[in-house]
């Protein structure tokens, strides 16, 4: 069980989460949803041991994840919204690179690897440079680099980014999988037709506070016909979308 306790971060003078609590059980999939500026990104790299909190506690099993940060962090796996790749590996070279720092044993990491890449179809690049690999591919990649070292925790922010139709299938069966192994799962996106079908609980932040903390079948009852797209306009930007892209023609429209 992973738990955010009073969980705030400043940068100087500006608070960009401002005390959220909430609590990730394993077997779960987490939808974490919310404008841009939110604090989604934020609140994901502190999860990921890579920031620290300006306030409150993080805990895994009942132990803050500062007394045991290097044990956190091998218990993570994490997949950025912008991530970079080393362009002169190929993605074999890379994955196996991550593996031997994630402390994998040697044993079986060729075979592991090479399974991993052709099953996500990337087989007959795998050892080809990643620097000529459309955005997808990378993409993949990235997914993989994530999972290698079987993490307990999943940290996904738009992982379904370049993918194509087919792939972002496999995805989220890969992601139902890994949740009904025990693992805890959340996912950061902007792509709301997918939450629906994936994610078992929504949590929306707006302006660094939890806006929306609701499992999915509650989520239906309210929406109550209405899309999650038209749920944002309505209690987040407070705005139809229509009306701004008319206003944006009639400025594009006028004459200087």
């Amino acid at each position: 069980m992973l738990e955010l306790i009073n969980l705030k971060k400043k940068y100087g003078a500006v608070e960009v989460v401002k005390g959220i609590s909430f609590t990730l059980r394993p077997g779960e999939i987490v939808g974490y949803l919310g404008p841009n500026g939110a604090g989604k990104t934020t609140t994901l790299n502190m999860l990921a041991g890579l920031l620290n909190q300006t306030d409150g506690q993080i805990r895994y099993n009942n132990v803050s994840i500062r007394e045991e940060a290097d044990k956190h962090r091998r218990r993570v796996g994490y997949l950025p919204e912008r991530s970079d790749l080393f362009d002169f590996l190929s993605a074999y070279e890379f994955l196996d690179m991550l593996a031997r720092l994630r402390g994998l044993p040697g044993k079986g990491i060729k075979n592991r690897i090479e399974g991993l890449l052709e099953q996500i179809g990337l087989g007959d690049s795998a050892h080809h440079p990643i620097a000529d690999y459309s955005k997808g591919m990378r993409q993949k990649v990235l997914i993989l680099s994530a999972m290698i070292h079987d993490p307990d925790i999943l940290l996904l922010d738009e992982p379904m980014s370049g993918l194509d139709v087919f792939s972002i299938a496999v995805l989220r069966d890969l992601l139902k999988l890994q949740a009904s192994r025990g693992r805890i799962v959340l996912y950061s996106t902007h792509q709301l037709d997918t939450v629906n079908e994936l994610c078992h609980r929504v949590i929306v932040l707006h302006q660094g506070r939890i806006h929306l903390d609701i499992d999915t079948p509650r989520l239906q009852l309210a929406l109550a016909g209405k899309g999650l797209d038209t749920l944002f306009q309505e209690e987040i930007y407070d705005q139809n979308s229509h009306n701004v892209a008319q206003n944006l023609l009639s400025g594009l429209e006028a004459r200087p």
